[in-house]
């Protein structure tokens, strides 16, 4: 049944559906509410204080403008928006005709992933990963359209955009590339001391860009970096090995064991001791 589309400057050939979740759903999953293909022209305009929704566009054509958190937006052809409905917002059709897919949700991890990519990003995203995430809009929307629409994989879907989202295309090259070469370090020297000096040298970089770089591509410190690859070897001897856990703290490139096990708790909610006695 195709529904009735009042909001001015949408098209007759535009599509919008709305989902009813089961509570396991809202409960368990990203969970779609509304969604919609919309064909516009420059009267098109939505103005809101708040919905208790995240909004997701992927512009096919034309030029969207977001106004939200004081700033102005604009997503062009082949763009993503995420917009954080819980603020006062506005979008727009910028001129001309716009093209557009959209999905309303919420649920599991929207408001961590909303906060996540609102700090690394902002509001738009230009990806090349972009015809993967394309695919995902087209499959949820399409299964509206065909009466298929499944619940389960619409959460997976979304799960799909956000991830990609969070760790594009860019991060990952920045990752096999540019730090390389610290990764390597690391990997290879974590039960030794390592400084700053020494990564950034191996990099090619300043201490303060190498530090920027790890914050931008590993969405973390090279101190974190390291703690997190000391601590990873040491679940590994942990559960494999009987070696005494002062040992494996020496091992791991820890300075005793005492800071060993304060840094296993604050990572792990539990002792290192406690930790393997879980070992099957």
């Amino acid at each position: 049944m195709r529904i009735n589309i009042e909001d001015t400057g949408v098209s007759s050939e535009s599509f919008m559906d709305f989902m009813n979740s089961s509570d396991f759903a809202k409960r368990a999953l990203y969970y779609v509410t509304r969604l919609g293909h919309f064909f516009c022209d420059d009267r098109y305009m939505i103005e809101r204080d708040y919905l208790d929704l995240y909004l997701l566009f992927f512009v096919r054509q034309g030029t969207l403008s977001i106004e939200t958190r004081n700033k102005i937006w604009t997503v062009g052809k082949n763009q993503i928006a995420l917009l954080d409905c819980h603020f006062p917002h506005k979008y727009c059709c910028s001129g001309g005709s716009l093209d557009f897919l959209w999905i309303h949700y919420n649920g599991c991890s929207s408001v961590e992933y909303g906060k996540l990519l609102y700090d690394q990003s902002g509001v738009v995203f230009t990806d090349s990963y972009v015809p993967v995430l394309r695919e995902c809009f087209d499959t949820i929307i399409d299964s509206a359209r065909s009466n298929h629409y499944n619940e389960h994989f619409a959460s997976v879907g979304i799960q799909n955009i956000l991830s990609h989202l969070a760790v594009p295309n860019e991060q990952v090259n920045g990752m096999d590339g540019i730090l390389q070469p610290a990764i390597n370090y690391i990997n290879d020297h974590y039960n030794s001391n390592i400084d700053l000096e020494r990564l950034a040298s191996l990099c090619g970089l300043s201490i303060s860009h190498l530090i920027r770089s790890f914050k931008r591509f590993a969405n973390r410190t090279p101190h974190e970096y390291l703690l997190s690859f000391r601590l990873r070897k040491s679940k590994q001897l942990l559960l494999t090995t009987s070696l005494p856990i002062e040992q494996i703290a020496e091992m791991c490139g820890f300075n005793g064991s005492s800071h060993f096990a304060r840094a296993f708790r604050i990572e792990n909610a539990m002792s290192p001791s406690a930790f393997r006695s879980t070992r099957l």
